[in-house]
């Protein structure tokens, strides 16, 4: 009996050894603070926490900040800081870089973000270094593709050949306006519109700038490396007698300067302006609509490229990520974040994935030759992503990789419709076009330096273009005076501390 006892005690102890040499490692959890762009509690059955649990091998956990810069500095200073962080200004993220409380530097990581790091700019990487350390990875810069459309419907039947210059642009507008180019035997078309408001020329013609001079909207580096602008080169004042002959003429909706955005979209939808501004899906998802899906906007619009050859990228830098010093000593929560930021940078599939696929049934995206994606589900994406039960959850764990405008087009049918297939093309046109160098979005001017300057040259602007101020040099020295060189010396010091100006 007892050596039964004693087999069955070894048995015992052996199993447990063995059970404890096998026994699986602690899965890691990591938690993200973010600002939500949805604060809400998390649903229950969160679909995308467990997606990306699964997916990554780790137990990811979410802080809402409703104020992101106090709660961080809280959590930091009372030693509960986060892993990861998404969000906050990039003021803030470097006032914790400069208190030792952040990774060093992201360049020691490049060889395992080669995704990441390729959708960076040059200007972004400048931008986010410190003596030549990256102290943070923001996801890609995205906005929607927003360009001038012409109504090549238009073009044909009149005739015209697409515009190449602003003159030859004046000649279609005049066109537009007044030879019944829709034929419907009213004098309802209008070779522009713009959507003032009451306080500025509104984007439609403030766009048109960059269709004079080296296509510049503000501050830019000459090619001998000097500081210049718009009002200083000329190019401001050649725009501005533009847009007066536009007005004078009537060549525009005569309520551009009070409408305000959504005032102007029933006659857009209607068909009455000739040349507008828009983002390519929205301008005719928004018309298709509108028009309820009578087809027409398909044959409607194409791309209208400035006589300059370039328009307006997107903007700096996306979403801000970083991770805190103590995350970054841990080798396995670097592993699982470099893979994730990785396989969900902007073109990767779990981009696609985690952005819009996680819980959709029948989710798939197909990749096209143009670079874009089709995303497809018997759920509209759009649909989803406004659910009570998992909007919060799509838009917030999104941010991990969100860049905005992402090469997608979406749709609940297997095959992407006519439409899509339209916006698709168009889209992967506006890529074509160069844009303006972008050494100017590296530019950060006092608010109230920059709001006093937009003023000045909106008043002078409407003031030129009614008759009332035509002293264009006149302005230019008021406006140096005023702001002009304070602005004049802030971005030179700013290229120069990027090592762009001598």
């Amino acid at each position: 009996m007892k050596k039964l006892v004693s087999l069955l005690l070894a048995l015992v102890v052996l199993f447990s050894f063995g059970f404890t040499a096998v026994a699986e490692e602690e899965v890691p959890t990591i938690t993200v603070f973010m600002s939500p762009w949805v604060s809400a509690p998390l649903p229950d059955d969160d679909v995308y926490k467990a997606w990306l649990d699964e997916t990554y091998g780790a137990n990811f956990v979410m802080i809402q900040a409703a104020d992101f810069t106090t709660e961080l500095m809280t959590r930091f200073s009372s030693g509960d800081e986060p892993d990861l962080i998404i969000g906050g200004s990039y003021s803030e993220i470097k006032s914790l870089y400069e208190e030792g409380v952040l990774l060093d530097d992201w360049n020691a990581y490049a060889d395992r973000l080669p995704n990441t790091m390729a959708n960076l700019t040059e200007e972004a990487k400048l931008y986010c270094s410190v003596d030549g350390k990256l102290i943070n990875v923001p996801t890609a810069a995205g906005d929607q593709l927003w360009t001038y459309q012409i109504r090549k419907d238009w073009l044909e039947t009149l005739g015209l050949d697409m515009p190449t210059t602003m003159d030859e642009l004046l000649d279609v507008a005049r066109a537009f306006t007044k030879n019944d180019p829709d034929g419907n035997g009213v004098d309802d078309t209008y070779g522009f519109s713009s959507t003032g408001n009451g306080t500025s020329l509104g984007s439609d013609l403030s766009n048109l700038l960059m269709g004079f001079g080296g296509g510049h909207t503000t501050f830019y580096l000459t090619e001998d490396g000097q500081v210049s602008h718009p009002l200083l080169d000329g190019a401001y004042k050649d725009y501005l007698d533009f847009l007066t002959t536009v007005v004078d003429e009537g060549l525009i909706d005569p309520d551009w300067y009070t409408q305000a955005w959504n005032d102007r979209k029933p006659k857009t939808y209607a068909g009455q302006y000739g040349i507008v501004w828009y983002p390519v899906e929205a301008l005719h998802t928004e018309t298709e609509q509108g028009r309820e899906s009578d087809g027409a906007v398909l044959n409607w619009y194409d791309l209208l490229v400035l006589e300059s050859g370039v328009t307006v990228g997107p903007g700096l830098l996306g979403t801000l990520r970083t991770v805190s010093a103590t995350c970054a000593e841990d080798e396995t929560k670097m592993e699982i974040l470099c893979k994730l930021f990785e396989d969900t940078a902007l073109g990767q599939e779990n981009y696609y994935v985690l952005r819009y696929g996680v819980g959709i049934d029948n989710f798939s995206a197909k990749y096209l030759d143009n670079g874009f994606v089709y995303i497809n589900s018997n759920d509209t994406t759009l649909t989803h992503q406004h659910n009570s039960e998992t909007g919060n959850a799509t838009w917030n764990w999104g941010r991990i990789c969100c860049s905005y405008a992402d090469n997608y087009i979406g749709g609940d049918t297997i095959e992407p419709s006519a439409l899509a297939e339209r916006v698709i093309e168009l889209s992967a046109r506006w890529y074509d076009i160069p844009q303006i160098p972008g050494e100017y979005k590296l530019l950060s001017f006092d608010p109230t330096l920059s709001e006093d300057s937009s003023n000045m040259i909106n008043e002078f602007a409407l003031s030129y273009i009614m008759g009332s101020d035509k002293d264009y040099d006149g302005f230019v020295q008021r406006w140096l005076d005023t702001v002009g060189n304070d602005l004049i010396a802030d971005a030179t010091a700013t290229w120069q501390s990027y090592g762009l100006m001598d």
